[in-house]
């Protein structure tokens, strides 16, 4: 549902009474509270993630005849008013059962896809063998973002309320839930991370050489230590992890002959960690040859059974 409809169909749900923001918005200067509600009530419909749904059950509590402006897909909305006032709907029915705890993992995997860049309703319903009526009813009524990818705050304030700032910081794993992690995936890399995410689909890297792999890993550690860099990171030593995977990246190139000039094939952090493993190996071999040298090898215990 694109934000002209919600904004057509907020003229007809109930106002919020919430005296606090209502309050801290009568402050500005010259705004009536008449003025206040309606610019409180337009805001809170318009981030509303289940709009849709909502719309439906106050329209339905309200006993007021749904307005007929709606089209196409939106329809489902009217259905779900239908379907409150008692109709059958097994649509509706499975659009809810996504919302219950036994689905929750299906759920996660709705949203992720949906929000990835060229996904639609008939992808993520083939991908997760979901009926295509359900998933585009679950996106109409409780995860409205297809019609919305281009109103680029309302979906990054979704996918990053705090920021992706936070991504920086130490404790970013243990206080970002699954869920969240697989929003992200979607958002930032695409729906094939969340089909490997999800157990359904290969390794987006699966088919990268080892040097191309490599290469990729330094240019992300160089990437992320200029970035926060730029934001102060520079000299602290908490939450610095950015900062300290760049200077490993630019010491490991400075241990494999020199300066970084790409153009010039200077090794990368991976290739000196595969370096260093097989110069390593050839020391350990060389131990063993020089044991066995001076017959100083420990003896294998023989079984005489």
């Amino acid at each position: 549902m694109q934000a002209q409809t919600i904004a057509q169909l907020a003229w007809y749900k109930p106002r919020s009474k919430n005296a606090a923001r209502l309050s801290a918005c009568s402050d500005i200067k010259g705004l009536s509270p008449q003025n206040a509600s309606d610019i409180i009530h337009y805001a809170e419909c318009h981030k509303n993630l289940q709009f849709g749904w909502d719309f439906a059950a106050d329209m339905a509590a309200a006993d007021t005849p749904f307005p007929a402006i709606l089209r196409g897909d939106d329809l489902i909305v009217w259905r779900a008013y239908r379907y409150i006032l008692g109709a059958d709907d097994p649509v509706i029915s499975g659009a809810l059962s996504l919302n219950t705890d036994t689905r929750a993992n299906t759920r996660n995997q709705v949203r992720a896809l949906l929000i990835s860049d060229k996904v639609d309703c008939e992808f993520v319903a083939e991908n997760l063998s979901i009926p295509l009526d359900v998933v585009k009813a679950y996106e109409k009524l409780f995860f409205n973002v297809i019609d919305r990818k281009k109103d680029h705050s309302y979906i990054a304030n979704l996918v990053f309320p705090e920021g992706r700032i936070t991504e920086a910081f130490e404790s970013y794993l243990e206080n970002t839930g699954l869920s969240d992690l697989l929003l992200r995936a979607g958002y930032v890399h695409g729906y094939s991370h969340v089909l490997y995410a999800a157990g359904l689909g290969p390794n987006p890297y699966a088919g990268k050489s080892a040097a191309e792999g490599a290469s990729m890993l330094d240019d992300m550690f160089m990437a992320d230590g200029c970035l926060y860099a730029s934001y102060g990171w520079m000299h602290q030593r908490q939450n610095a992890v950015p900062i300290t995977n760049a200077r490993l990246s630019m010491q490991a190139s400075k241990m494999g002959n020199g300066e970084i000039n790409r153009n010039a094939g200077t090794l990368t952090l991976g290739d000196t960690v595969h370096r260093e493993l097989v110069r390593l190996g050839q020391q350990k071999a060389q131990m063993i040859s020089a044991a066995r040298a001076m017959n100083v090898l420990p003896v294998s215990p023989v079984n005489n059974s």
